[in-house]
């Protein structure tokens, strides 16, 4: 049915997290194929010529991490509708433990080995802090991830680690609201969750990564002009860390740069714009 459309130009917003998406593209469906950072890796496939990428968050020299060819867009990349800010809930009311409580809200896929030494380190440093994460469904992927941060963090710490269910979106950010610092994760950053992070004033601390998909809330963090929750390195991670639980300075600076620059910067019509002289200009070739 596609084809029988006779497209110019096909955009996917991404490519390699659905299958008949990737095999589509991989048969071509248009005469040129783009892909978009829904999935923020390139397709490796011949049949997509051009990637479009948020310019503030590709390193120097990224176009030799891609087969496609980079076309980047300002700001964020996207323009993003904020959702609702939910009421504030307490932790009794979400059921979470009292206490330092820092969370690493990302899909477990996202949390990868070498960022356990970080919670073991925090968890060693601090003998009242808990970190939660997701993962409490009863699959074997989520089975093994539990394993594998009780093991890497002791079996005494391991008693501090939090396994939470799959939420609504709501509670999602409830929860986040209700805790005292985001962690965010080495290698594979937070996108969304940090943006539902920003949008509920949670504090967060991150490192940024060599790809762009190590670099998303960062890049979020330095053009709301956020300053020291950038580490420079994975061990530097885990020190700002603890420097920034409980510090009530960085929290109110935090929340004031949030407040003053979110809405501009989820919301800015120079996406549109460039994203139209792109399409604008391959159609006229």
């Amino acid at each position: 049915q596609t084809r029988a459309l006779d497209l110019d130009l096909a955009i996917f917003p991404e490519l390699g997290m659905i299958q008949r998406l990737f095999a589509a593209a991989a048969a071509g469906v248009a005469r040129a194929q783009w892909m978009a950072w829904g999935h923020p890796v390139t397709s490796g496939l011949p049949t997509v010529s051009h990637y479009l990428s948020c310019g503030e968050m590709e390193p120097a020299g990224a176009q030799r991490f891609y087969r496609e060819q980079l076309r980047l867009l300002p700001g964020i990349g996207t323009r993003y509708t904020l959702p609702v800010r939910p009421d504030a809930r307490s932790r009794d009311e979400l059921g979470l433990p009292s206490g330092p409580l820092a969370i690493v809200p990302q899909s477990i896929f996202k949390v990868l080995p070498h960022n356990d030494a970080i919670y073991a380190r925090l968890l060693d440093a601090r003998g009242d802090l808990r970190i939660a994460f997701f993962g409490a469904d009863p699959t074997e992927d989520a089975a093994r991830f539990r394993q594998r941060l009780r093991a890497a963090v002791g079996t005494r710490a391991a008693e501090r680690l939090l396994f939470l269910p799959e939420l609504s979106r709501g509670g999602f950010m409830e929860t986040l609201g209700a805790c005292d610092l985001m962690i965010d994760t080495l290698g594979w950053s937070g996108g969304n969750s940090a943006l539902d992070a920003l949008r509920m004033g949670l504090p967060i601390v991150t490192c940024a990564g060599e790809f762009m998909r190590g670099r998303q809330c960062a890049t979020m963090l330095r053009l709301l002009g956020v300053e020291g929750a950038q580490a420079d390195t994975a061990d530097g991670l885990a020190e700002l860390a603890l420097q920034r639980l409980g510090d009530d300075g960085f929290r109110q600076h935090f929340r004031d740069r949030v407040d003053h620059g979110l809405q501009d910067l989820v919301d800015d019509p120079a996406c549109d714009r460039a994203l139209m002289t792109h399409i604008e200009n391959a159609l006229a070739h």
